[in-house]
């Protein structure tokens, strides 16, 4: 999905943690081939996944950090009771039964009160009637909303209206939030990529923003990055930098993602196939398949986090006279990942082409599915 030909103003969001975690409890559910299709996938075995997710659980405790998933399936493919319980205490996923043949649905409003109930109100509205045929089988709902509090905070008083580049030729305002300190800092020239890690509150999260060094550059810098090791490599190159004057856009970014299509273009058919998914350990039905996936996401960031401590302004003041300033202003369209610092582990990653500070309207990115 990071890898998209530019669209106007088009951001991208995607929650790799949650998504992981809705397909861990389609292999829990499926046998066969299906299984096979789905493990290939996912690229995990099962208990690498609830490593990942066990870990997840004490990483987001410090953050405003909401990841719920709920599978929903036709009613008259009775949930086997076992797998409901498998799934929600090892996978982050609900299961419950719905009658999608229901001409006023119900349905969505009672979805749409359980996204707005997992995520503390942030996410009130995920699906809407057009989403629902009479025919579905079986849905699978994520909702994320997701607000880091950095280690060491952005001073609202060095926080100012600059522009933020969208192409060569247009342009928009942005407050951005500028801080000096030392930053995992990495660059690739051959690449026409740096990068730079922030460090949320515990160290255990950090959100790495990738910039390309050409104002267009960014498709460029998904191709490069996107395929193979060249990302990880990138990652781990990563090594501190003082002296580091970092400019980063205040910003809401929301995203209403179906799956469907890009599990199928990865090489996933089976599971959305009504005559050959397998997937009696959700129930015995045989025709159970999955219709979609759904994904609704929201990141917000801004200058919250941690008071700034007098060492480390005063550390940053010594260290200044010696280092040179090593500028990383992000006014162009960049790519982030909030990711694990102890696992790697990818929770969240984006393409932020246009900044925004609210939550747009639109058929691109937050209409509702």
């Amino acid at each position: 999905m990071l890898d998209q030909p530019p669209r106007a103003h088009w951001n991208v969001l995607l929650s790799p943690i949650s998504l992981v975690s809705t397909l861990a409890a389609l292999v829990a559910g499926s046998e066969g081939p299906t299984q096979e299709d789905l493990c290939r996938l996912l690229n995990l075995q099962l208990p690498e996944v609830e490593a990942i997710i066990e870990q997840f659980k004490t990483e987001s405790t410090d953050h405003v950090f909401y990841v719920a998933n709920r599978m929903f399936v036709r009613h008259n493919c009775p949930l086997m009771a076992t797998f409901r319980a498998r799934v929600e205490a090892r996978y982050m996923t609900t299961a419950q039964d719905v009658n999608f043949e229901s001409p006023d649905q119900p349905y969505v409003r009672a979805i749409n009160e359980w996204c707005s109930n997992a995520t503390n109100g942030k996410l009130p509205a995920v699906v809407s009637r057009k989403t629902f045929a009479p025919n579905t089988s079986m849905v699978l709902v994520g909702a994320v909303f997701f607000k880091g509090l950095w280690r060491e905070k952005f001073s609202p008083n060095a926080t100012h209206m600059m522009q933020f580049h969208v192409t060569r030729a247009d342009t928009m305002d942005v407050h951005m939030m500028t801080r000096t300190g030392r930053f995992p800092y990495a660059e690739v020239p051959s690449l026409r990529v740096r990068a730079l890690e922030v460090p949320y509150r515990t160290g255990k999260l950090a959100m790495v923003l990738i910039l390309p060094t050409e104002v267009d550059g960014l498709r460029l810098t998904q191709q490069s990055l996107l395929y193979g090791d060249t990302l990880w490599d990138l990652v781990r190159g990563l090594r501190p930098r003082a002296n580091v004057r970092l400019g980063l856009p205040k910003f809401v970014l929301t995203a209403r993602n179906k799956l469907r299509d890009m599990l199928h273009e990865l090489g996933s058919s089976r599971p959305f196939h009504p005559e050959q998914a397998e997937f009696i350990n959700i129930s015995g039905f045989k025709g159970l398949h999955t219709t979609e996936i759904l994904q609704a996401v929201t990141v917000e960031v801004s200058e919250d986090g941690n008071e700034i401590a007098r060492t480390s302004a005063l550390v940053t003041e010594v260290v200044s006279k010696v280092a040179p300033t090593t500028m990383f202003l992000v006014d162009r369209p960049f790519l982030f990942l909030v990711r694990s610092t102890a696992t790697g582990a990818i929770l969240l990653c984006g393409c932020v082409r246009q900044p925004l500070e609210w939550h747009p309207e639109s058929p691109d990115n937050s209409a509702l599915l």
